[in-house]
């Protein structure tokens, strides 16, 4: 797949997701860890309004927190995402988020970062269509 095609593929099933979303202006993809995966889009809804900074990087965080994976690129451009090894209550998993996604440039250095503090992180692969 080209990087094009693989940038308009992604930027579809993000259209395509937010499109599909009830409330939330900006959401970032997320991959269902449970039967609470409804009530917990809107719990993070609720702690993650519009305006607030780094409003991604902290739904993510607060969905990881929830047992979920969530979505992040990197300024490289890599495309990852990330899960909770351990457990963390959802402002420390939004922070610990916050705080790695300001400090690296690439898919390795976020790995590095989140790593110590109890996350991992895959490749996201976008679905095909």
């Amino acid at each position: 797949m080209t990087t094009m095609s693989r940038v308009v593929s992604t930027a579809a099933a993000m259209l395509l997701f937010v499109a599909c979303s009830s409330s939330v202006g900006v959401r970032v993809p997320t991959v269902a860890g449970g039967p609470n995966y409804q009530s917990d889009l809107e719990a993070c809804e609720r702690v993650t309004p519009p305006g607030m900074n780094e409003r991604g990087e902290r739904f993510a965080g607060c969905m990881v927190a929830a047992g979920h994976g969530a979505w992040l690129q990197v300024a490289s451009g890599e495309e990852v995402m990330v899960r909770q090894t351990t457990t963390h209550d959802r402002q420390a998993a939004a922070n610990d988020l916050v705080q790695c996604y300001k400090t690296t440039k690439t898919e390795r250095t976020l790995a590095d970062c989140l790593a110590p503090r109890g996350y991992a992180i895959q490749r996201y692969e976008p679905p095909r269509r």
